[in-house]
Order: structure tokens, then C-alpha cells, then sequence
């Protein structure tokens, strides 16, 4: 299996995650630990998207690089990987955009029962920092449709995946995920044939089918999302969720955006008619 992009490696791969290598990614070992390393991300002291490029030996007084770092790539690969391990258990690589300001992270090389990984065990900024636009949209939004309270659950879900723990961010998303069906519930009992106590009892797939008018299309036709996160947080182990959380909360962030847009838009149309409505008695 051969290792993701460098630049998924460190911006998308959360901590402690193991990768494995061996001599044939000794490419890729160069690429990651290049003096011409560049990397596009958000800086949180810029507060905008910066390029971020390697400072490399000659930039710095300590030596950030791996002591046997094989930049330029040497003939003998197999050995160049070979001392890579042997000599830096851990090591860091260190970047800086336009106006210096710094972008750190720091690794582990292990060599366990004839099997070589690497993982990320520190970085800096966060991934919580570098994606800080994006989730604090989100959290608006959460915050808008259901509560402060859940806002701050969904921030808790990323900040449980970005250090490894996978089943409990899969917790707090399941969490948004049922407050989305009860909410609406709450709002509209009145109108769906559920009596409350039958519906608590109900399984998930029936309470979206009772709900289906007034739940945003995408959660209506991807039901099973509540299965997978069930099966997240009784049965799948910590790697298993790690791998499906990005898949996971992009889906709960598309039925929140539908929710927030379809408020929006009722806001909007209600607000026209009641300046009509006023205009009319007016002309």
C-alpha cells in the first residue's frame, strides 16, 4: 500500500495515525522531508491562505531536518531509507510563509515486527487552526439551527478526530444527527401521525420517513448515515472511524447547510411578503 500525497499526509492525516513505508518510499520520504517542501495553508496569524515553504538547513541554526534526510535522493536508496530509521526515531520539519510566521510538525519513525510506520505526533497550527474559517461557518451554523450547545459538539467532534479518538467524535455527530430529527419532530408534531411516546421507541429510518416533508432532502435519502454512525460508536474500532470521519461529517454539514438554506429562504420569502403586504396598504 503506498503512502497518501505529502500534502494530504499533513494536512488532512490526524495524529498518530500510522502510515506504513518501506524502501520503496524512500521517494516520498525525500519529497516530505525536501528543503523545497511548499505547502498551501491556512495561516491563523495571517488569518488568510498562505504558501508555506520548508526553511530547510541553511535558513536555521538548529537542525529541523532529519539528521540523514536523503535530499538530494542518493543511488543507494535501500541504505539511505535504512539510515533515515535508524537515526531519527523522531524528527520535524519546519515551514514559514511569506511574513515568517512558523508551521511545525513533528514525527515518529518506528520499525515494529518487520513493519515500518510513520505518523504525525505534533503539529502546529492545528488542524482545528488551519480549517478555523471553515468550522467557525459551521458552527454558525449548527448554532443557528439547533443550539450553542450542539455548536459546541460539533467542535468537539473535530477536535476528538484531530487527536485520533474516532468513535467519540462519531458520538458528537450522532448526537447533531438526532437532534436534527427530534427538533423537526418537535416543530411539527402536530402534522405527522407520530404519538411522542411511540416516536422516542421509533428506529431512526421510521422517524425520517414520518419527517420526510419538512427534513432536508439529502438526510431523507441517505438514512443509512445513522446506521454508519451507530455502527461508529458500538462496533467499528478507532482507525475504522478515523477513515470514515471526513466522510461522515461532510454528510451531517450538507443536512445542516440544506436546514440553514431552507431557513434562510423562508425567512427571505416572509420578509418580501410583509414589505408587499405593507406597500399595498400604502399605494
Amino acid at each position: 500500500m503506498s503512502p497518501p500525497k505529502v500534502v494530504d499526509f499533513l494536512k488532512e492525516f490526524p495524529l498518530y495515525r500510522k502510515v506504513e513505508i518501506s524502501p520503496d518510499a524512500i521517494e516520498w520520504l525525500a519529497e516530505l522531508t525536501s528543503t523545497s517542501l511548499k505547502l498551501d495553508s491556512y495561516c491563523p496569524q495571517c488569518t488568510k491562505v498562505s504558501t508555506f515553504e520548508s526553511v530547510g538547513k541553511s535558513a536555521c541554526t538548529t537542525t529541523y531536518r532529519p539528521k540523514y534526510a536523503p535530499d538530494p535522493l542518493p543511488d543507494d536508496r535501500e541504505k539511505a531509507y535504512n539510515d533515515l530509521l535508524r537515526f531519527n526515531k523522531e524528527f520535524k520539519i519546519v515551514l514559514k510563509c511569506p511574513r515568517d510566521h512558523i508551521m511545525g510538525y513533528y514525527f515518529a519513525l518506528q520499525r515494529k515486527e518487520e513493519q515500518d510506520f510513520i505518523m504525525k505526533i505534533g503539529q502546529y497550527p492545528s488542524e482545528k487552526d488551519q480549517k478555523r474559517d471553515e468550522f467557525k461557518r459551521n458552527r454558525k451554523i449548527v448554532e443557528d439551527i439547533l443550539s450553542s450547545e450542539k455548536a459546541d459538539e460539533y467542535m468537539n467532534a473535530i477536535i476528538l478526530y484531530d487527536h485520533n479518538y474516532g468513535i467519540g467524535a462519531f458520538i458528537y455527530l450522532r448526537r447533531i444527527f438526532e437532534s436534527m430529527i427530534n427538533n423537526t419532530y418537535q416543530n411539527h408534531k402536530n402534522e405527522v401521525s407520530f404519538e411522542e411516546g411511540s416516536f422516542k421507541e421509533a428506529k431512526a429510518k421510521d422517524k425520517i420517513n414520518a419527517l420526510r416533508d419538512y427534513l432536508p432532502d439529502f438526510m431523507v435519502n441517505n438514512k443509512h448515515i445513522y446506521d454508519i454512525l451507530s455502527k461508529g460508536v458500538h462496533e467499528l474500532d478507532q482507525f475504522t472511524c478515523q477513515d470514515l470521519f471526513d466522510t461522515v461529517r461532510t454528510a451531517v454539514e450538507i443536512i445542516l447547510e440544506q436546514e440553514f438554506e431552507r431557513k434562510k429562504r423562508e425567512e427571505k420569502i416572509e420578509k418580501a411578503e410583509k414589505e408587499l403586504n405593507n406597500w399595498e396598504s400604502e399605494l
